[in-house]
């Protein structure tokens, strides 16, 4: 014969898990220690034209986070991100260097190892 089980569970007990992101914007504009913003007007303050280092770019990145609608789960997965700022390269990256094509070694035809000749 079957015994029925009886089980009890108090709601408040279970663990209360919530995904997130972890979310870094990187400006080159100027250096700035890592901070946590949750609105878009505290980036304004520091990076929107009258700030320290003004950077569009991040100002409109951060818009874009918060002001994603109803269409996403961004209410819960973006409650806050972090902006870093570094100082702008002092010099340029360079580009690799081009191979030249007027070089002999490229300009002569190359014969293929497998053809043989005809004739």
């Amino acid at each position: 014969m079957a015994k029925d089980v009886i089980v009890v569970v108090q709601r408040d007990a279970l663990p209360k898990e919530k995904e997130s992101l972890d979310i870094l914007l990187v400006s080159t504009t100027g250096a700035q220690p890592v901070q946590v913003y949750r609105d878009v007007e505290s980036v304004e303050m520091v990076y929107g034209d009258d700030g320290p280092t003004p950077n569009a770019k991040v100002v409109r990145k951060a818009k874009t986070l918060t002001n994603q609608g109803k269409t996403t789960l961004a209410d819960t997965l973006v409650g806050k991100f972090k902006v870093v700022g570094f100082e702008p390269p002092a010099v340029p990256p360079r580009s690799p260097p081009r191979s030249s094509s007027t070089s002999p070694i490229w300009s002569l035809p190359r014969p293929s190892p497998l053809r043989r000749p005809c004739g």
